[in-house]
């Protein structure tokens, strides 16, 4: 029997076409056959193997997990309610998610320069492997950094204030600051002498206990990428969203 459940993401409304929604493949496990960023045509079957699994991304606003085995079309919603699209918004969650057709601008320099565009385990870890733009919780923010082999001490500067030598012990991925770092504004981090520029947007008090939707789409507004990618996977392994 097929397995399936749905996630609403309505806060992704202004980012809808008002007919024909377009299915996006946002994560793939369990089998090599359609792979993220493949754009389903309308009325599309799909078979899924035993242990296969599909995170679905829809214009009309909902996030689906197909578990196979699975034969048949997406479910679809009806598409009259949905709203004007913003086709800037739309492109952009297919390029995060790897359509080749649509890779343009809308990644920044994040998708040119990053080499693997490490993707950081929680929704909410401030990585410090580039420069760019970072979302971080109200009253907490966590640093991260993909390679942990050894220790090394920090600088940061931000409008919250300073911290020099601030010892980051090998083995630990996750740095977390003062409370009161967490502010808005530019953050300059100092890590193995090399000086990474953040922009840190703060989420409002509420977001954290939205739908996956609502978080989904403010990351994107505000360009945190990185983190809407660990929320998809977060949602296609069925993970908690607020760890």
């Amino acid at each position: 029997m097929a397995k399936r459940s749905w996630i609403c993401l309505s806060a992704l409304a202004m980012m809808l076409l008002p007919a024909h929604a377009e299915i996006v493949v946002v994560a793939v496990s369990g089998t090599d056959e359609i792979a993220p960023g493949t754009r389903l045509a309308t009325g599309q079957a799909i078979n899924l193997p035993e242990g296969a699994k599909l995170t679905l991304l829809s214009q009309s606003g909902e996030m689906q997990v197909l578990e196979g085995p699975y034969s048949g079309e997406p479910a679809a919603k009806d598409e009259a309610s949905t709203q004007n699209s913003d086709a800037a918004g739309w492109s952009a969650v297919l390029a995060l998610v790897g359509d080749p057709d649509a890779r343009s601008d809308v990644m920044g320099a994040s998708r040119v320069t990053d080499g693997e565009f490490m993707v950081p385990p929680s929704i909410w870890h401030v990585s410090v492997d580039s420069s760019g733009p970072r979302c971080t919780l109200p009253d907490a923010v966590a640093l991260w950094r993909r390679d942990a082999g050894q220790g090394t001490d920090i600088s940061i500067r931000s409008s919250a204030g300073r911290l020099t030598d601030v010892a980051w012990p090998a083995n630990e991925h996750m740095l977390a600051l003062p409370n009161e770092f967490a502010a808005d504004g530019r953050m300059m981090v100092s890590i193995n002498g090399e000086l990474r520029d953040l922009a840190l947007i703060v989420a409002p008090d509420d977001l954290p206990n939205a739908g996956p939707g609502a978080v989904f789409t403010w990351l994107m507004e505000h360009k945190c990428q990185r983190q809407a990618l660990a929320l998809i996977e977060r949602v296609h392994a069925g993970l908690n969203l607020t760890d």
